[in-house]
């Protein structure tokens, strides 16, 4: 199991990337359904909209690369056990 340091500021211990995600969805108060591709989608673009990050930057072709995305623009740290 790994522990990664999210965005929000907070630690997290996480099973899988897949699984991390699809969390982060269910804890949304205005959830209605998991769906981790429009989820990763609309963080991207929040980022890139709010925050002037370059869309390239933020990979959302897998919930690991959408991770690691984070992880290298400093916005998350991943901490492997």
């Amino acid at each position: 199991m790994k522990q990664i340091e999210w965005i929000d500021g907070r630690t997290y211990y996480i099973e899988s990337p897949k699984r991390f995600i699809e969390l982060r969805q269910l804890r949304h108060p205005f959830c209605d359904r998991v769906d981790n591709e429009e989820y990763m989608e609309s963080v991207r673009f929040t980022y890139t909209d709010i925050y002037g990050v370059d869309e390239k930057l933020i990979d959302i072709s897998s919930e690991e690369a959408f991770i690691k995305s984070f992880e290298a623009l400093g916005e998350a740290k991943i901490i492997e056990e």
